[in-house]
């Protein structure tokens, strides 16, 4: 399952942090049976953050506006085991977005 999220009228302080964005989408994909292999995080000056996990099963990855209020997910997973709905999940409830944009695409199907 690939999801894309854009996640829209999110408030600064819950985007604008890469250790804790990390912390949020580190637990989110254990809590989805996610298998991590690698974490970078990146904290931009002025504002904004990248996150990106590589998972055994592919990729999470967050990138944040904090200016706009806006943030990007991309949630990439491979095979039956794994729940990226539950880290979609999660991340709605961190960083709290007003809305939401997502696309969920099936791949190799």
């Amino acid at each position: 399952m690939h999801i894309i999220a854009d996640l829209y009228e999110c408030p600064f302080e819950a985007i604008d942090n890469a250790k804790k964005v990390e912390s949020i989408l580190t637990a989110a994909a254990e809590k989805a049976n996610c298998n991590i292999l690698n974490i970078f995080s990146y904290q931009f000056k002025p504002q904004g953050c990248t996150v990106i996990l590589t998972i055994a099963e592919s990729h999470i990855a967050f990138h944040s506006f904090p200016e706009e209020s806006k943030a990007a997910l991309d949630i990439y997973t491979c095979g039956q085991n794994h729940m990226p709905f539950v880290i979609l999940q999660e991340a709605f409830i961190n960083f709290l977005p007003g809305s939401c944009k997502t696309i969920f695409l099936e791949r190799f199907n």
